[in-house]
């Protein structure tokens, strides 16, 4: 029984000492498997605060985005208000002007409201804020223009002051352009758009 014993305490012996290296080898794979999930885990809080930086940085340009939306909604919102006003008012000036043209006439054409312009010298005179500013400018070449028997009227947009003229006539039609005093610079308003 003794001997039987011994056999078994030696076998024991024997598969112990045979199962160790496999031990070990799985015991060596789980600490490689840990230090890896410990990399991976290191790795994913790292991401995850990238991401949550840039979801911050994207909200963050979500709302400049969403504001400048808003002012564009806005801005569109006083454009429809302003081009009623402008509707208004060159009727206004078209009545006023029906009257007016008994005294000054209305320029034939573009090309005659350019010759005419480069010929008066209201666009060489020297801004400056204090002395000769835009309004003077307009003033200058609407007495310029009323000085030649033509009609040309005074524009301001709150900012800035400007001239307009009316071209055409009942039967043709008319047409009111915007002149830049300071550089004679000619606009299409509204109405009928002449050829040059």
């Amino acid at each position: 029984m003794l001997t039987k014993r011994r056999s078994l305490v030696t076998l024991s012996i024997l598969l112990n000492l045979l199962l160790i290296p496999s031990l070990l080898g799985t015991i060596s794979y789980h600490n490689n498997t840990t230090k890896t999930l410990t990399n991976l885990q290191t790795t994913l809080i790292s991401t995850q605060q990238k991401l949550k930086s840039k979801e911050e940085s994207l909200s963050w340009k979500n709302r400049e985005y969403q504001e400048a939306l808003r002012e564009i909604e806005r801005l569109k919102s006083s454009i429809d208000p302003l081009q009623k006003e402008i509707t208004k008012l060159s009727t206004e000036l078209l009545n006023r002007k029906e009257l007016d043209s008994k005294l000054l006439s209305n320029f034939v054409s573009i090309k005659d409201l350019r010759t005419w312009l480069s010929i008066n010298r209201v666009d060489a005179g020297i801004y400056n804020i204090n002395n000769y500013n835009c309004e003077n400018f307009a003033k200058s070449l609407a007495t310029a223009g009323k000085a030649s028997g033509h009609y040309i009227g005074l524009l301001g947009l709150g900012y800035h002051a400007l001239n307009f003229v009316i071209l055409g006539d009942k039967t043709s039609g008319y047409s009111i352009y915007q002149i830049e005093p300071q550089t004679d610079e000619i606009t299409f308003i509204t109405g009928k758009l002449l050829e040059e």
